[in-house]
């Protein structure tokens, strides 16, 4: 079923978005990248989990921190490090 992903996207943010839960946060979102015939979401975290604070941390992939578009790259390489041996 094609529409399968988007209706589980659209099923999970009516589930953490419902007024008065405490998973509500704007900043919630699913994030798509694609690689090629290769195609992965993701779900980009709605609030800091402060892992950068450490002294070995730094900013999660999908920290709310960084710019959609740096989250984006850092995702599609992701992606293409998962598929790199399928693709000529």
């Amino acid at each position: 079923l094609s529409h399968a992903p988007a209706e589980a996207e659209r099923h999970g943010l009516a589930f953490v978005k419902a007024p008065g839960s405490p998973l509500n946060n704007r900043q919630l979102h699913f994030l798509t990248v694609r690689d090629g015939a290769h195609q992965q979401t993701f779900r980009a975290r709605g609030g800091c989990c402060r892992y950068y604070t450490l002294p070995e941390g730094d900013f999660c992939t999908t920290c709310v921190m960084r710019g959609r578009a740096d989250q984006e790259a850092r995702l599609l390489a992701y992606l293409h490090s998962q598929f790199a041996h399928t693709n000529p």
